[in-house]
């Protein structure tokens, strides 16, 4: 089975088959693969490569084991709106912030992590410039990092540590994360590991016991594979060894505590990451897709043949501002060209940068592209007064646009738009310059679109 979503490049995913996908680990794992296939970074419609902009997962899979999650619904759809052929490209300038990197798992940075932890906590180095005065000029980085393991009374002769694991006690990493972790009680009979697989399973369930809030599926393998290469890289240790010394069980008490140390650390780089990624604001070119995807949470309203998608989908929970302007542009046809709802989220969407209150940039997705027949083009965003604390600073960003667009001879028309009744007739009314509220409307002018030039 086939099931289509838009996809940025090409990977091999492992394979997972029917067996497999019964247990949670490999459930997760689907769904990731996935979410790897069908997710796209720059979030636009190849037009030079079409084919680019779709992605299929074939499965051996029964329809009835295949579930889509909440989360991941965005990236399946049969609900397809085409562009109309009356479209002229307007190349709009458009802006885009990156993505935080806020996860609940860890990312590649957390070996860099583990090592800067490592080095404040056991006084590890590679650099013989950081060895003590008074020390042998000849010992090895090795030796050095192994004398600080011991300082900490970390025992290191791997060949008399012995790791006791359950007598009676099968281990499987994807049965622990299934079951949420493999109690031992004290009645288990004790052995002791002999195998390499069977150190790897205990050091596995180690970092399950200490990765914190971080998600165990994705984060463990990170945090094992971490461990080992620390002491192969800053001690000679080999795998085997090393799992030994961390498992041992007075050992184990100063490994918890690095593992704790390395995860703030972690926390504190990606914060820092974020910061930088949330200052950059990049500037691209968009246009109103060739065609749009929606989902379940979408449902086609008929007789709306202005809207340059078609056919038209609306939110089940729209808001009643944007459901009563979508009458207002349906009412004034006459004088538009076409309109676009825009979407909330992604490159695929118009969106432009401001400042919030706060002094942070952040993404503003205005509801509403308007081209009129005369030529002017408009972008709206529906409010209603005090229904958005930051309304004047995306008003403000919007109409600063707008006018940047208009001096480069493209008449343009941005701005937050409020109802306003009278009776029973709705008016709408607008801001001509800047604002710092939006409940004062006294200065505010009422749209008609016969007259915006």
């Amino acid at each position: 089975m086939g099931l289509p979503g838009r996809i940025d490049h090409i990977t091999t995913p492992r394979p997972i088959t029917a067996d497999m996908i019964q247990l949670k680990p490999y459930q997760e794992k689907a769904v990731q693969t996935v979410g790897r296939i069908l997710r796209m970074p720059e979030q636009r419609h190849y037009d030079e490569r079409d084919e680019l902009s779709y992605g299929y997962v074939y499965t051996n899979l029964s329809q009835s084991m295949i579930r889509i999650v909440a989360e991941d619904a965005d990236y399946f759809s049969n609900n397809v709106a085409v562009r109309r052929a009356i479209y002229q490209d307007l190349l709009l300038k458009a802006e885009h912030i990156n993505a935080r990197l806020d996860r609940n798992r860890l990312g590649a940075k957390y070996y860099k992590a583990l090592c800067h932890a490592a080095e404040a906590y056991f006084d590890f180095s590679i650099d013989f410039s950081k060895v003590l005065n008074g020390e042998d000029g000849s010992e090895s980085q090795h030796l050095r990092n192994i004398r600080a393991l011991q300082a900490k009374m970390v025992r290191t002769d791997v060949q008399t540590i012995e790791i006791a694991v359950a007598a009676n006690l099968e281990f499987d990493l994807d049965d622990a994360y299934t079951k949420g972790g493999v109690e031992v009680d004290a009645a288990h009979k004790q052995r002791f590991a002999r195998t390499s697989e069977e150190l790897r399973q205990a050091l596995r369930r180690f970092c399950e016991q200490n990765c914190g809030g971080y998600a165990k599926a994705e984060s463990v393998p990170l945090m094992t594979t971490g461990l080992v290469n620390l002491l192969r890289e800053y001690c000679g240790f080999d795998e085997k060894s090393g799992t030994k010394i961390i498992l041992e069980t007075n050992n184990s008490l100063h490994f918890v505590e690095l593992l704790a140390r390395s995860l703030l650390k972690h926390a504190e780089l990606q914060q820092e990451a974020a910061k930088k990624r949330r200052q950059s604001v990049e500037i691209f070119t968009w246009d109103v897709p060739k065609e749009r995807l929606y989902t379940d949470n979408y449902s086609v309203l008929e007789n709306i043949p202005t809207h340059i998608l078609q056919p038209f989908y609306v939110l089940h929970n729209t808001s009643r501002p944007e459901q009563e302007f979508v009458k207002f542009l349906e009412a004034n046809s006459e004088y538009v060209q076409w309109w676009y709802k825009n979407g909330d989220s992604g490159r695929e969407h118009f969106s432009i940068a401001y400042t919030g209150t706060d002094n942070k940039k952040r993404l503003f997705f205005a509801d509403f592209v308007v081209l009129l027949k005369n030529g002017c083009l408009c972008v709206f965003d529906t409010k209603t007064s005090n229904s958005d604390a930051l309304a004047p600073q995306k008003h403000n960003a919007l109409h600063a646009w707008a006018k940047e667009r208009t001096a480069q001879g493209k008449k343009t028309l941005g701005s937050v738009i409020i109802p306003h009744s009278v009776g029973e007739t709705v008016m709408w009314k607008y801001p001509p310059a800047v604002i710092d509220n939006t409940d004062n409307l006294s200065a505010w002018e009422i749209l008609v679109l016969s007259n915006v030039r």
